[in-house]
């Protein structure tokens, strides 16, 4: 079923909705396409991130993002789950602001839930090379 659904463009609709101004449409949408990258079908894994999820992950995390704060903390748990198994989607978040964005929301976040969040993606991420720890603790001491 889930595979069907990924191709028939279920993915970029969850993208979409993962946008809109309503928070509970938001966390679902996170949520589903979260599910639908940690299938174990490996077709369906490419194709979810392949449709930007990843991006669409990173946006919400933005300063100025209209996101909801439970939003941000759907988007950071799904961030943790699926995006540190693959070179390429580490790569990605390297490039893609999300370690300034997960640093910013430790040192600031509203809430501690949020933090707490932040900082598991940050200490996950950490531990997956040299050079992440490294560009963390210059990030941490010079933001």
């Amino acid at each position: 079923m889930l595979k069907l659904m990924v191709e028939e463009g279920a993915v970029s609709i969850f993208v979409e909705i993962s946008t809109s101004k309503e928070e509970a449409s938001q966390v679902q949408a996170i949520e589903l396409l979260t599910i639908l990258a940690c299938e174990d079908d490996d077709g369906i894994k490419q194709k979810v991130m392949e449709e930007g999820v990843l991006g669409s992950l990173v946006r919400v995390l933005h300063l100025t993002s209209p996101h909801s704060s439970k939003a941000k903390e759907v988007a950071l748990r799904a961030i943790e789950n699926l995006c540190f198994s693959s070179p390429s989607s580490m790569n990605y978040l390297m490039s893609s602001g999300f370690l300034d964005r997960a640093l910013y929301l430790i040192r600031s976040g509203e809430i501690s839930i949020q933090q707490e969040s932040a900082l598991k993606a940050v200490a996950r991420f950490s531990g997956l090379s040299e050079a992440i720890k490294k560009a963390i603790g210059g990030r941490w001491l010079h933001p």
